[in-house]
Order: C-alpha cells, then structure tokens, then sequence
C-alpha cells in the first residue's frame, strides 16, 4: 500500500467508530441486516455491498429492516457483519486501504485472538479490503492516549503513577491498571453486559406493560424518557433510572474489585458510551477519587488508537 490512511477503529458491540488522521470520524450503531431488496440502494441509505450480499448497516438497519444486534463472542471480528462494518467504515472514508489501530478486549489481547484479528483483517485483500494493522492493543488503553496526547503526538498530561481505566461499553466492561506508562497485566478485568444490561431491563419493563418494543429501541426511549401508547404517553423514569443504577453497580464492583480504594490511584479514567451515558451518576459514586472522563467519551478510545499511530509513526 502507498501512504495509506491511518485510522483508529473500534467495530464494537453497540457501535462502529472510527477517526481518521485527517479529522474526519464516524460513529453509529453497530446494527446490519441483510436484505435482497435492489430498490434499497438509495443515495442517502447506508448500503454496503459484500461479497454478493447488499446489506443495510446502522440507524437504516432498524428503521428499514429488522436490524440484527451484535452477539458478545470472542470472536466477533471472524463474522460477516463485522466485515461488513468495517468495510462501511473504509467506504465512509473514501478508500479501500487502511492503515489501523484498533483493540481487543483486555482478557483477549495476550492469547491467541491478537493473531487471529490480524490473519482474519489480512485475509480480506481477497474481498478487496487492503489492510494494514500497525498496533493491537487493549481496549481501554486508547482512551488513556486520548487523554495524554494531543493530535499530533504531543503530550498534554501525564501517564505518571497508578492509572485505573474503565472502558464502559455496550457489551462489555473492560479494566486495566497502567502503572507509569506499562500495562499491569495483573490488574485488569473484561466483564461482560456493559451498558446493554440497562437495555435488556428496560426492554423487559416495556413488553411486561404489553407494549411493543425492540432491542434497537432502547437508545431513543433511554434518550425521550418515555414511551407512547397509543395517544398516551408513558414516563419511564423510575424503570430508566433503575436501569442505570444497574450499570454503575458493576462499574463500582470492578473498581471496588481491582483497586479496592480508587483513592489511591493516580486517576480514574471512565470513558466508553456508557460513561457518556452515565456521566452524572458516575461522578457522583467516584466523588472522592480523581476521576477523569474525556470530553467524549464514546469516541475517546479510537482518538486514542489514532494517536498510538501518530506516535509509532
């Protein structure tokens, strides 16, 4: 490849997002559904064409299909919708060839799966995707890069002392010590059911009432605080609340479980979509600790992919 574009992306479970080292982002739900209807590939519709299959990806996945969710597995990146993202993804950039950092879930990156995500990335030249993987690293570690570096490389703070980060996702929950500069691969943590356990509670809240809802629903109610039926209008606020309280609980155990006194950190760095969801909530449980969440967080960790890059040249 010649002078291709570096990119930090993360095909996540809630969400696709990338950031390229020309300024341009991307981010939506990690919703796809393939469909066989032609007259779908509108100019304003998210369509992706792969390997002979048209497929609806995003926002247009749920409104114009049945959207399918992604399922927490391991190995996530070998199926065909994380392609398909990805793919999305690149073409929203204008090109077939990256240069990449991207993560893995804490628990995964010292096995197998390092490899695995590079041979399966790699394998894609035959689909016409030319990928390059500069760096692998943790999750939660992107979001430490964002914080500490500015974009061009330059530090604006400082990765001194104990460091505790708490990636706060959609599927998972990933945290990791950073003990001046170097990953403890002691104190660290993947815990699954992040910010979806606040959906799952309150989608099962809405269909107990007997009103219809879907999965892919949720991040609009969560957002309206209600729900219509009919001509009437439903207050979810106490289920909604519950719902959150649920996520900061295991928040709280993981940081309780690894550092038993945040205290004694350096930092706490809470960042992921569920510390953009949660911001209020997680401020005032951590009150007493030095927290600090990014300005946005859901997009904090492939900022920070792309700086890895910009420092590794």
């Amino acid at each position: 490849m010649k002078n291709p574009l570096l990119l930090g992306i993360d095909v996540g479970f809630g969400q696709l997002k990338a950031a390229s080292v020309d300024g341009r982002e991307i981010c939506m739900p990690s919703w796809t559904a393939q469909v066989h209807d032609r007259s779908m590939s509108l100019k304003e519709t998210k369509v992706v064409n792969d390997r002979g299959a048209m497929w609806l990806v995003g926002e247009d996945a749920h409104r114009l299909a049945k959207a399918s969710v992604p399922t927490v597995d391991s190995l996530w990146y070998e199926t065909d919708e994380y392609r398909v993202l990805f793919r999305y993804a690149l073409e929203h950039f204008g090109v077939r060839a990256a240069r990449i950092v991207t993560g893995l879930p804490v628990k995964n990156i010292r096995s197998d799966h390092r490899e695995r995500l590079m041979r399966t990335l790699k394998s894609w030249k035959s689909d016409g995707l030319d990928i390059e993987v500069a760096r692998i690293v943790p999750q939660p570690v992107g979001s430490l890069f964002d914080i500490c570096f500015d974009a061009h490389g330059e530090p604006v703070d400082s990765m001194d002392g104990r460091i505790g980060i708490v990636d706060i996702g959609n599927g998972t929950i990933d945290a990791v010590e950073v003990t001046d500069g170097e990953v403890s691969w002691t104190t660290n943590t993947s815990e699954p059911r992040g910010v979806s356990r606040a959906y799952e509670y309150l989608l099962s809240h809405i269909r107990n009432r007997d009103l219809p809802a879907r999965i892919t629903d949720m991040p609009r109610v969560f957002a309206q605080g209600s729900i219509r039926s009919g001509t009437t209008t439903i207050s979810l606020e106490k289920p909604i609340a519950e719902a959150k309280r649920m996520v900061v609980q295991a928040v709280s155990d993981i940081v309780a479980d690894l550092w038993t006194n945040p205290n004694s950190l350096e930092c706490l760095i809470l960042s992921g979509g569920g510390a953009a969801f949660l911001q209020a909530e997680l401020m005032e449980t951590f009150k007493k600790a030095n927290v600090k969440i990014p300005k946005t967080p859901h997009l904090s960790n492939v900022r920070g992919y792309l700086k890895i890059g910009v420092l590794n040249g």
